[in-house]
């Protein structure tokens, strides 16, 4: 078990050094602080945020309960385990209160030591548990983000390529039709319009349909979220939201889209009106929260 910081809070003295007394009888790595009252707890709570409190519910000034209310409705402290302890507040309908405004353990006084003890012990071992599932999840969640985003690169680049690639064949196709657009012989232009079918027949006319596909598999609800901020998106605002949401430049997405520089940044405009997203936000950042 590792170091733990417990705070102690009762207004009786004697109910708060018992409770202290049973802590250090525990041998325990326990670093203990003490409050005698609500107030004083919350202000050591948000200096320190102990891991565990141990809380008297009948407190003059700021109840136990009150003081669970502040803990949980402060998103600093909302996860500190509390165990209310209390001597009168001792109903299964109080122990519902407790439990329902969020104490994780409810003890009735006076406390036998080795019940106090083993109950002190079982919830800093269910916080160790729980420690170690959230360093799980945050682990799970970083190498998640991390395979999403080798992903969307990789469709990037890939995409990118292609839209190159059919560029350039295109291009090839257009400079041979002007270099040669005057031969004579029969032979030589049947043999030249072969050439460009089979060139023309290396262009890609799937790119866009094939990369919409693996973008959906990266990121299923995103077209969905999309439409629902605004129904009177374009096919090919869609495409350019999906582009965008790449992190593409203007000029990557002009290749893609066969489109002009100046036409991407029009486009840009008209769809961040549409989203009704201030022109000081970053389109790209709301984008990739979807």
């Amino acid at each position: 078990m590792e170091n733990y910081t417990i705070l102690v809070v009762d207004d009786e003295i004697f109910n708060l050094k018992i409770h202290i007394e049973f802590l250090i009888e525990a041998k325990q790595n326990y670093e203990i602080l003490q409050a005698n009252s609500g107030k004083m707890a919350l202000d050591i709570i948000k200096k320190r945020k102990p891991n565990l409190v141990l809380l008297d519910w009948e407190m003059p000034d700021i109840s136990g309960i009150d003081v669970i209310k502040s803990l949980r409705n402060n998103k600093e402290t909302s996860d500190i385990a509390i165990i209310i302890i209390t001597g009168m507040m001792t109903s299964s309908m109080h122990l519902k209160e407790a439990l329902e405004t969020g104490a994780v353990d409810f003890m009735r006084k006076p406390v036998d030591r080795i019940e106090f003890n083993a109950r002190v012990r079982s919830m800093l071992q269910f916080i160790d548990i729980y420690r170690d599932k959230i360093k799980n999840e945050q682990e799970i969640n970083r190498l998640l983000n991390e395979t999403i985003e080798f992903k969307d690169r990789e469709l990037a680049s890939n995409t990118l390529f292609m839209a190159k690639q059919n560029t350039e064949i295109l291009k090839i196709v257009d400079e041979l039709k002007e270099n040669f657009s005057g031969l004579s012989s029969n032979k030589i232009k049947n043999r030249f319009n072969e050439a460009v079918i089979k060139l023309k027949s290396k262009v890609d006319t799937n790119i866009w349909d094939d990369f919409k596909l693996r973008f959906e598999k990266v990121h299923p609800q995103f077209s969905k979220k999309l439409l629902e901020i605004s129904n009177d998106i374009s096919p090919t605002e869609q495409k350019l939201s999906i582009l965008l949401r790449l992190n593409l430049s203007s000029k990557e997405i002009a290749e893609i889209l066969s489109i002009q520089v100046d036409s991407v940044k029009t486009a840009r405009s008209r769809l961040r009106k549409k989203l009704n997203i201030a022109t000081d936000s970053n389109l790209n950042n709301f984008l990739a929260s979807l």
